[in-house]
């Protein structure tokens, strides 16, 4: 026996041990919980201040959709991607959406408005929309409101009336008294604690550019809402978000402007101004499983891939440990031989069949002692009485019953024939 004190032998994992079903199984489990728990998903936003008309709190800009409906636009929201050809008979928002467009789509997007369509915009710095329209949104922060210290650029004060074009450089307005701003602050949609946002063009604006609204610092005025015309088409670039959503749009002056911006694209009820709300998360988007179902059921490799996997399932399923137990075969019991002998001779019996039967007893002689493999029963049996002289009575009684009928008395007899011939063979 094996000593109980000495160590436990280290367990050695076999090739088989790490195949096993149940393994497998688990190991795949364990898997597709990982690919699952660590694929990424499409960041969106956190769904508080996404811009879009299906919000309805004060982050949303379902305002703005109300406000364009009830004054004749025939507004619509869009839920595909702009990767196609995008018709140019309609206006577009683009409002500050989390899923930023691709190059592919600005591309498709500008070429419209080339064509004649119009463009709002929300665009974020460094987008491919911004750098495409040749604009950065540049954003300052400070306090709002009259200040000592004229040589700062950083407090930026706001300028609600419509402005005529002008250039980056226009000239400071000595105009404006602190009174005027703080009649200002208290109907304009600007707080004091809130971002002041602007427009800085990265080149020459072209011929026609329009300054909707601006804000201005005591040194430089800078457009806030600014209409790019482009070939055909306008575009109309909104600097702060914050301008167009619900609990702004309340306040007088911020309704005012976003409807005076819509109106710089074209006619109200010339043509449909369209949403765009597939970059907020609405509509069919691409995912991890879509793409893997491309991937599995759409190319011959992914369905060879599928197949084999199907395969493996199929046969991992079929050698695992069966979750209800298998019936027991029903097994039908058979005669023994000897019960066999018994019926074959009551059947012989009852229709006289001793020829027959002769000739199977026959038959059993010659298995057990073989003369000559191809000959016929009475050669058999003349060529054992040649050989065995002292037999030659029995030969022919069994020959005899061969071919003539006997009685039941008389087939006793050859079955004792039978047994006189192997006992005279055996000897």
């Amino acid at each position: 026996m094996p000593n109980e004190s000495s160590p436990p032998q280290p367990r050695r994992f076999s090739l088989d041990w790490w195949l096993a079903p149940r393994r497998v199984l688990l190991g795949l489990l364990v898997v597709v919980l990982v690919v699952v728990m660590v694929s990424p998903e499409p960041d969106i936003g956190d769904g508080a201040a996404l811009l879009s008309t299906h919000a309805t709190d004060a982050y949303g800009a379902r305002g703005l959709y109300r406000v364009a409906e009830r004054l004749g636009w025939p507004v619509q929201r869009r839920t595909e991607w702009m990767r196609t050809k995008i018709d140019s008979n309609a206006s577009y928002a683009i409002l500050d959406p989390p899923l930023e467009l691709t190059g592919g789509e600005v591309h498709n997007v500008l070429e419209a408005v080339r064509r004649g369509a119009g463009l709002l915009v929300v665009p974020s710095d460094g987008t491919p929309m911004a750098d495409s329209l040749h604009v950065k949104i540049v954003t300052r922060f400070g306090t709002f409101g009259p200040t000592n210290d004229t040589s700062s650029d950083d407090v930026l004060l706001p300028d609600t009336a419509r402005h005529a074009p002008s250039d980056s450089g226009g000239a400071e307005r000595s105009d404006t008294s602190a009174d005027d701003v703080a009649a200002t602050m208290s109907r304009n949609y600007l707080d004091q604690n809130l971002s002041r946002t602007f427009i800085k063009p990265t080149r020459a604006l072209p011929a026609g550019s329009e300054t909707l609204y601006s804000v201005k610092t005591r040194k430089r005025e800078w457009p806030s809402v600014l209409g790019i015309p482009m070939q055909r088409g306008r575009v109309v670039v909104v600097a702060d978000a914050n301008m167009l959503r619900n609990g702004i749009l309340r306040r007088g002056d911020a309704g005012v402007m976003a409807v005076r911006s819509l109106e710089w694209l074209g006619a109200p009820r010339a043509r449909p101004l369209v949403f765009d709300e597939y970059h907020h998360g609405f509509g069919q988007h691409g995912s991890m499983w879509q793409a893997l179902r491309r991937g599995m059921f759409g190319t011959a490799a992914g369905r060879i891939t599928t197949q084999i996997l199907i395969a493996g399932l199929v046969l991992l399923l079929a050698a695992s440990v069966r979750p209800i137990p298998p019936r027991n075969r029903v097994i039908v019991e058979r005669r023994s031989p000897l019960e066999h002998v018994g019926a074959l001779a009551r059947a012989y019996e009852q229709i006289g069949a001793t020829r027959v039967a002769t000739r199977r007893l026959v038959h059993g002689l010659r298995r057990r002692h073989p003369l000559g493999r191809a000959m016929p029963d009475d050669e058999y049996l003349a060529m054992v009485g040649v050989r065995y002289p002292v037999a030659g009575a029995e030969v022919d009684a069994v020959k005899n019953a061969l071919h003539a009928v006997v009685t039941p008395p008389q087939f006793a007899q050859v079955g004792e024939a039978i047994d006189t011939i192997e006992r005279t063979i055996v000897k």
